[in-house]
């Protein structure tokens, strides 16, 4: 492995997902420029390397999706001219995630030792978020005596960390969680350690966000992790060699997690029905989704442009500002 491609993609990933290609690097005016600045001296400087290198191109499972993506935001700038000055921001942020997927698996697909340090890198990214996070956590506890004094009532913290939002966060997190979990099986006792110590803030920070979806996809990224690593075992063997103490601990954790899904379950159900996190909150946002698309059905209203659509769907004022849809197919 070339020794500048392991610091490149640890700084290349981390950029990306905490600064770069968020909320914050997008819209605050103080950052948009330099993470515009960095990302095309990135990809500028990959697409030499590729040249240069007369990398093989490889086919990856998001082609056509972006070919398709292309084509709309074609016709909807077509059709909108008089919104460029929006849509162009969608354009930035969409393609900076596209630029960042064929970066990553150009770099996997050409150097298969670089497999374990995006890895690696993902981790590094999860973990200086988990750090602001909890950081902003303790902001709140320590202002939590405060407010009880003050008879003010008690909301449990909903972290953004450095990205800026929390189902931002959260969907990091589903990411590095597994990745974290497989080190658990690391020889080395500090590495097990570490691990455990991401896993546990990572699942308490994705629980702390409320995104619902996260809590959801983490349970899908557990069990597909739990999945392949019983594949590559035997589990009738494991069994039969197991102690008698090892089996009550198999199946007291069994018991556990299904007890914790069950919980789980429920309360995600219940959820549907608090207040601010109700259905009622996503409904309008379709309603005035489906409302655009009716009015414009071929070249739309323009991409990034639903926040500002939004207003004439609305109460005036209206219940939240809202600069997407809630929703990925709409």
């Amino acid at each position: 492995m070339n020794v500048l491609a392991r610091p490149f993609l640890y700084f290349t990933l981390t950029y990306q997902l905490t600064i770069g290609a968020t909320f914050n690097g997008v819209l605050m005016p103080n950052v948009r420029l330099l993470s515009a600045a960095l990302l095309g001296i990135i990809t500028a400087g990959w697409v030499v390397t590729k040249l240069r290198g007369r990398w093989i191109a490889h086919r990856t499972a998001l082609d056509t999706a972006f070919v398709l993506w292309a084509a709309a935001f074609l016709l909807s700038t077509l059709g909108n001219l008089d919104l460029w000055h929006r849509i162009r921001v969608g354009l930035w942020f969409v393609g900076a995630y596209i630029a960042a997927w064929y970066l990553l698996h150009d770099l996997i697909a050409q150097r298969p030792s670089l497999r374990r340090a995006a890895a690696d890198a993902l981790l590094i990214a999860g973990g200086l978020a988990l750090l602001i996070g909890f950081a902003q956590v303790q902001g709140w506890f320590a202002a939590l005596p405060s407010a009880i004094a003050q008879g003010l009532p008690v909301i449990l913290p909903r972290p953004g960390s450095i990205i800026g939002n929390p189902n931002a966060l959260a969907a990091l997190l589903v990411i590095t969680l597994p990745l974290a979990a497989v080190r658990l099986a690391e020889r080395k006792p500090l590495i097990r350690v570490l691990m455990a110590v991401y896993c546990a803030g990572a699942i308490t920070l994705i629980a702390l966000t409320f995104s619902r979806g996260a809590w959801i996809g983490a349970v899908a990224a557990v069990c597909v992790t739990v999945a392949l690593s019983l594949a590559r075992l035997d589990p009738r063997r494991v069994w039969r060699s197991a102690s008698r103490g090892r089996r009550r601990l198999i199946i007291g954790m069994a018991a556990v997690a299904l007890l914790m899904f069950t919980v789980f379950a429920v309360y995600l159900v219940q959820s549907l029905d608090q207040a601010g996190r109700g259905a009622a909150l996503r409904t309008y946002l379709w309603d005035a989704a489906l409302g655009m698309m009716g009015g414009s059905p071929v070249s739309g209203v323009g991409l990034y442009t639903f926040g500002h659509e939004l207003a004439r769907y609305s109460s005036i004022p209206p219940q939240q500002a809202q600069a997407h849809a809630h929703n990925f197919i709409l």
